[in-house]
């Protein structure tokens, strides 16, 4: 049985690493704002986000970080531009 994405561990930072680790960031972000539509009833009731914290499970030497969390970080962005509702 393998995990979901969200709770996969990054490995060493070659390309197919980094992108699982990208996917596993976007699966978590989709969560958060899953948990928040349940919330609020709509993201249309959010007007902004103020911070975005990411936290990445890696072995020390994966230095791919920066990568990672900004899977995540582009796709609030995307989703929260001024045409595009969350």
């Amino acid at each position: 049985m393998t995990r979901p994405p969200s709770f996969a561990r990054a490995g060493r930072p070659d390309p197919t690493a980094v992108a699982e680790a990208r996917d596993a960031a976007r699966a978590a972000l989709l969560g958060c704002l899953v948990s928040v539509k349940a919330c609020l009833g709509s993201l249309d009731r959010v007007a902004r986000v103020l911070k975005m914290n990411g936290y990445v499970r890696c072995p020390r030497d994966f230095s791919a970080l920066p990568q990672v969390t900004d899977a995540a970080a582009s796709l609030l962005i995307d989703r929260s531009s001024p045409t595009t509702p969350l």
